[in-house]
């Protein structure tokens, strides 16, 4: 049970990094296509913040499991 704990909570880990990786890198390319549409783009980085929290929330919950695991 706890080898299982781990292997999930080290791969929510690594998912929840890359996906938040992507999301910089998606943000990072949105604000230099929006910057001369700064309306546009504060929608755009409102949605990107929001996926962005998610993503860490992926990896705190991915922590959480490890931990678990740890005291199993």
């Amino acid at each position: 049970m706890a080898s299982v704990l781990l292997y999930i909570g080290i791969g929510l880990i690594i998912i929840g990094w890359g996906t938040l990786s992507w999301f910089a890198a998606k943000q990072l390319n949105a604000q230099k296509e929006y910057e001369r549409l700064p309306q546009k783009w504060q929608e755009m980085k409102q949605k990107l913040i929001h996926k962005r929290w998610i993503c860490r929330g992926i990896i705190m919950i991915g922590l959480i499991s490890i931990a678990i695991s740890l005291l199993i």
